[in-house]
Order: C-alpha cells, then sequence, then structure tokens
C-alpha cells in the first residue's frame, strides 16, 4: 500500500503528465530555434530541412493542441505540414495551426500570413491584409517582416507608397543583420530614396549584405566596382564579385560575367566562356545578355554562326528596349542575315536606335547613309 505521501506524490505526477508537463522534454531554446528555421523555409519558397526527433515532435503536438500554450508550438506544427513534413503537404491543416499561433501573437506565424497573403497560397490574395500582418510582426522585432513591411512601403502595395518609411524599416532590419534589408537599404541610399543619396553608404551596405553570400548584393557589389560607385573602380574585383553571383543563379551576375568574358573587363577574354554565361542569363530572359548573345551568333564569337538564332535573340531584346539589339537586328534585315533581305526596314532600325544614342548605331547608319 502507498502511504499517504506517496499516493499524493503519484496523484501529482499524474496530474502534471496529462498536463502536458512532459512537453518541458522540448526546451524554450530549442522552441525558439525550431521556430526560427521554419520561418526562413517561408523566405524563396526553400525547403524545411530541420530534423525533429519523435519525442520532440509529440511535445510540440501536445503544446499546439492546448489554450494559452506556447504559440511557437502551432506555429510549427503547421510549416511542418505546409512543407510536406508529415505524409504529404495539408496546406488545410497548415492554415489553421498558423493562424491560430498569429492569433496569439507569435510573430513567426504573423510573417507567414503575411507571405500567405501577399502570394496568395491558401488564401486570397491582398496585399493590405498582408501589410497589416507584416507589420503586426515587425513591430515585436522580427527582421525579415521589418523588411517585408519596407518593401510594402517603397512599393506602395497594401499601403500608401513611403520612401522615408521603407527606408527606416530596412534600416532596422539591417541593422539587424537581414541581408535583404542591408541590400535594400543600399538601393535606397543608390537612389536617394527616402534618405540623401550616398553612394559610399550604398555600396558599405551591398557589401555587408554580399558578405553573407546573397546574390543580389554580391551582383550589386560587382557593378559598384566596374562602374566606380562609391569604391575605387577595379575591374578584378568587379569580376569576381559578379563570379560569386552567377554561380548561385543571379542572372543579372550572369549577364555582366558573360560580358567581361566577352571583353576582357576583370578577366581574360574567353569566348567560351562569355557564350556559356550569356547562355544562362538569356534563359533566364537577362535583355542584355540576349543582346550580347545574339551578336555572338551574328559573329560565331564562342558559338557557331547562327543568323536565325541571333534573329531570334536580338528581337526578343530589342522587343524589351535593347538599342544596341535593335541596330543588329537592322543589320540582320539590312543584309538579309536569317531573315529576308529588306534593306528599308534595316535601315529604320537602325536610325531608330542610333537617334535613341547608341554609339554603334550612329556610326552604322553613316555608314549606310554615305556620310
Amino acid at each position: 500500500m502507498f502511504s499517504l505521501s506517496a499516493r499524493f506524490a503519484v496523484a501529482c505526477a499524474l496530474f502534471l503528465l496529462s498536463a502536458g508537463v512532459f512537453a518541458q522534454s522540448i526546451s524554450d531554446a530549442e522552441m525558439e530555434a525550431l521556430a526560427k528555421s521554419c520561418a526562413a523555409a517561408l523566405d524563396s519558397n526553400r525547403a524545411l530541412t530541420v530534423k525533429i526527433a519523435p519525442e520532440k515532435l509529440e511535445a510540440i503536438k501536445s503544446l499546439a493542441s492546448k489554450d494559452g500554450a506556447d504559440a511557437r508550438a502551432s506555429f510549427i506544427l503547421g510549416m511542418l505540414h505546409c512543407k510536406g513534413h508529415f505524409a504529404e503537404k495539408n496546406l488545410k491543416a497548415a492554415l489553421e495551426y498558423i493562424s491560430k499561433s498569429a492569433d496569439r501573437g507569435c510573430k513567426y506565424a504573423e510573417y507567414a500570413i503575411g507571405v500567405f497573403r501577399q502570394d496568395g497560397t491558401g488564401l486570397n490574395r491582398n496585399e493590405v491584409i498582408a501589410f497589416e500582418y507584416y507589420e503586426r510582426s515587425a513591430r515585436k522585432g522580427y527582421p525579415p517582416a521589418m523588411n517585408a513591411t519596407g518593401t510594402l512601403y517603397a512599393n506602395g502595395e497594401g499601403v500608401a507608397q513611403d520612401f522615408a518609411k521603407a527606408f527606416g524599416w530596412f534600416e532596422k532590419a539591417a541593422l539587424e543583420g537581414d541581408a535583404q534589408a542591408q541590400n535594400n537599404l543600399a538601393v535606397c541610399y543608390a537612389n536617394g530614396l527616402g534618405a540623401a543619396e550616398d553612394v559610399a553608404a550604398a555600396a558599405l551596405w551591398h557589401l555587408k549584405a554580399a558578405a553573407q553570400g546573397y546574390a543580389p548584393a554580391q551582383s550589386a557589389m560587382g557593378d559598384c566596382y566596374m562602374n566606380s560607385s562609391g569604391v575605387p573602380q577595379d575591374f578584378t574585383e568587379g569580376a569576381k564579385w559578379y563570379l560569386r553571383a552567377a554561380q548561385q543563379g543571379d542572372a543579372a551576375a550572369q549577364g555582366r560575367l558573360g560580358n567581361c568574358y566577352l571583353f576582357g573587363k576583370g578577366v581574360e577574354t574567353n569566348y567560351a566562356a562569355a557564350a556559356l554565361w550569356l547562355k544562362k542569363a538569356s534563359t533566364a530572359g537577362e535583355v542584355a545578355a540576349m543582346a550580347d548573345l545574339g551578336k555572338c551568333y551574328l559573329d560565331g564569337t564562342g558559338v557557331r554562326k547562327n543568323y536565325a538564332e541571333a534573329v531570334r535573340l536580338l528581337k526578343a531584346a530589342s522587343d524589351a528596349g535593347d538599342m544596341g539589339a535593335l541596330a543588329n537586328l537592322g543589320a540582320c534585315h539590312y543584309m538579309g542575315l536569317g531573315v529576308e533581305e529588306n534593306k528599308i526596314l534595316g535601315k529604320t532600325m537602325i536610325k531608330r536606335a542610333a537617334d535613341a544614342g547608341d554609339a554603334g548605331a550612329k556610326l552604322a547608319f553613316k555608314r549606310i547613309a554615305g556620310y
């Protein structure tokens, strides 16, 4: 027989077990780390790679099922459903858990609802509501939400456009180390949006983001070094930054790196490498790269001559407003390369490009006009 004190201890243990105290097998620090990892998976549609031990998962499920419990548990469980951690994705269950967590004030869940409302994942797309949730999360100090709030202010989406407020939110997030916000803050400084134009400050913040491996910032650093914007001109350093971004799939950097190889800017001239990177960028729709690659096919630079492919690329680039491409397309029509010869049309195209200020077109037009 148990003594009175023993029976009391057993009763307490049973009560505590039924109350979910066994869920304390997951610590607050572990819960926070998991919530952050789940929230990070919202950015750029990254896969959720967290691994949760079975006993930890049971603890999270227990906490998520209890009113007034840790709101992060509901968020984590929702994200596990959202990313297919279980047998299959269950967006309905995900939204139920995440909405419940957001209603309890979890900053990660509020950010998630903002994302879902902005892109229409499982919920009607509504930028006004997205802004509200982003701002709620941002005011709790979550850097990605600060950046998202700034982005909506900058773009005038879901809220009246206000560059000063956008700058303020970007700065807050940038100071917390958010790479996207650092890059956005740099863009503000570079263009005088919400603050006085300051190319040195722009280069500084681009560099901070680039050092974290953020590809758009690495590409921007390449631009800074190539154009002497906030840093001394250094083609070699610029090409290095383009390469880093290009290797991560940044289309703008791929196109600019291809151009570097084409003209030997910061690297040794390498036509095969130029064509390789220009093809990657062109496939992604980078206009300048299509113009460069079209000229490569026209001249047989780094690739076999292919007038039909040259015309296709040059037309795509000229339709997007590239005047150099328009001039080269005009030359194709003028000489009948890849298309039926039409000197009038070709001359008209070249003149349009020349009138728009393209230097190569001006020279070409002088030649065909005889002066």
